[in-house]
């Protein structure tokens, strides 16, 4: 079995399963701690043997309930405090791979049905060389 890499490209499996990653280890944009992607990515590469891809870590504005008081020319304002956190989004073409792969990470990890548009994957795509004779 062979596989093409598709590097920075636009989601084109149809159908995928996508599974969102938290990365609780980086706080901020300047202090990314990529020890636990690493990880995973290594695992996964051992792991699946079906079309799959990933994104790189990124930081995203989650909405938050979270307000606090700012005090702006003598008047106090009530400000809603966005939180950002780090994700990646993992794709697969196999359920079971994707459900693997979602209990091996544990409780940071979760299936969307949604995703955003914009991200772009690094996708390994998998196929049989049919020349190849055995």
């Amino acid at each position: 079995m062979k596989y093409k890499l598709h590097i920075a490209s636009r989601m084109f499996l149809s159908d995928p399963y996508v599974v969102r990653v938290k990365h609780p280890e980086s706080v901020s944009y300047e202090n990314q701690n990529l020890t636990e992607f690493r990880r995973l990515l290594r695992t996964a590469k051992l792991m699946i043997r079906d079309t799959w891809g990933y994104s790189n870590p990124q930081f995203e504005i989650i909405k938050s309930d979270s307000i606090q008081a700012v005090a702006f020319n003598g008047q106090v304002i009530p400000w809603l405090n966005p939180v950002s956190e780090c994700h990646s989004y993992w794709i697969f073409t196999n359920e079971m791979d994707a459900l693997q792969f979602r209990l091996t990470i544990g409780e940071n990890a979760r299936q969307m049905h949604m995703w955003p548009k914009n991200i772009k994957y690094t996708i390994t795509e998998y196929y049989n060389d049919e020349n190849t004779s055995q």
